[in-house]
């Protein structure tokens, strides 16, 4: 991908801010429905595949909060703060009570109850202990250019279709959420980041070529540092590669001894 293609890269916001906008932008739509409150929100005529598109990608953006809230221990003061509305949250989402009936948006999405997602975005902003799962765009047009350098090492490379088509797909919707990263926020384009470079990495057990498994793990470690994972893993990011690969070499030596008895039995 040349530079004149990348995507137009806006920040994107932790989920619970990004949930909330869109709330705001129904309730605030001057629309008679849901069904018209949610496309007017998410700038996707209803019905349309564009509209399925971003709606799924609404959903899983409250996934994100719900999982969030839920990971809180049960005793928690966050926990009993915020797990009361998540039942509300979910019914805006999905358009309850009636998707297409008439309704005062305005009235029926409350401002506290929208209020108390800026309460938990801004508490994960403020928190050592959670990812806030936010980026800039600079952190995320750095991210996208070690996405592309492991599309063109993969590309060129004996790749089973299986893995090449998962690989492909983590770097479609990844590419995706970017280009609606002020929309959809950060957590999304995170993890397709991931499991792309984990993919990538799981390719050790299947490629032969010294220079092409470098090749392989500079990519991915390009990943998980833009990511800003490389921390978290550990302080020597090659040394559990090489241990990696040791360990595909004695799986398979293990196999193929296994099978090499079978056949003398």
């Amino acid at each position: 991908m040349t530079e004149s293609k990348q995507p137009q890269i806006e920040d994107a916001p932790n989920s619970a801010y990004a949930l909330r906008d869109l709330f705001e932008r129904v309730r605030t739509s001057g629309k008679d429905n849901f069904q018209n409150g949610w496309a007017s929100a998410l700038g996707a005529g209803f019905p349309s595949r564009e509209f399925s598109e971003r709606h799924s990608a609404m959903m899983d953006l409250f996934g994100e909060v719900s999982a969030m809230v839920r990971a809180f221990p049960d005793e928690s003061r966050e926990y009993r703060r915020y797990s009361p509305y998540l039942q509300k949250w979910h019914g805006y989402a999905i358009g309850f009570p009636n998707w297409n009936a008439g309704i005062k948006l305005a009235e029926h999405l409350d401002v506290p109850v929208l209020d108390q997602l800026e309460s938990l975005g801004q508490f994960l902003e403020s928190s050592n202990s959670y990812p806030s799962g936010q980026a800039t765009s600079s952190e995320l047009t750095e991210l996208l250019r070690a996405l592309e350098a492991l599309k063109d090492v993969v590309d060129a490379a004996e790749v089973p279709p299986a893995i090449r088509d998962r690989i492909a797909y983590h770097l479609r919707q990844a590419e995706w959420y970017m280009a609606h990263a002020s929309t959809f926020g950060a957590a999304a384009i995170k993890r397709h980041a991931t499991s792309a470079a984990s993919e990538g990495l799981g390719l050790f057990s299947r490629v032969t070529s010294p220079e092409l498994k470098k090749k392989i793990s500079n990519a991915a470690l390009w990943i998980f540092a833009a990511l800003g994972h490389v921390e978290d893993v550990t302080g020597d990011v090659h040394g559990i590669i090489e241990d990696m690969t040791g360990t595909y070499s004695a799986i398979e030596q293990v196999v193929a001894t296994d099978g090499n008895d079978e056949a003398s039995d």
